[in-house]
């Protein structure tokens, strides 16, 4: 049976960095072709850079930097960003982030460059 509705604690937590807590509602179990996650930032997210999937940003509440190949932009609830696949990006701050991506996830695509997206600031 097809499932249309996720909840928060059928969610499964993931590494986002630091103190941040992350968890993704949907995989590519679910449905191919994307993907959604929701991010409580509370720190930062290393520079990284996903070899497979294009990535939406939605800052649900707070404010912080989110860090697109080399460009700074601070962002604040209800702007979004977009990364495309093979562009690095990180973030930081105080936020909560909605992440889509499409195709979704799948597992060594992400690809982590290890510098702080506050050297961009």
């Amino acid at each position: 049976m097809t499932q249309y509705h996720y909840t928060r604690d059928k969610a499964y937590a993931f590494d986002a960095g630091d103190n941040n807590k992350a968890f993704a509602y949907t995989s590519k179990d679910d449905f191919s072709r994307a993907c959604i996650s929701f991010i409580d930032v509370d720190g930062e997210r290393k520079i990284t850079k996903n070899s497979e999937s294009d990535i939406v940003f939605y800052v649900t509440t707070g404010e912080g930097t989110i860090v697109v190949n080399g460009t700074a932009f601070a962002v604040k609830a209800t702007d979004s960003v977009i990364v495309p696949k093979n562009v690095e990006f990180g973030y930081f701050g105080k936020m909560g982030l909605v992440e889509f991506m499409t195709p979704s996830w799948v597992e060594g695509s992400d690809i982590e460059i290890n510098k702080s997206p506050r050297d961009h600031v």
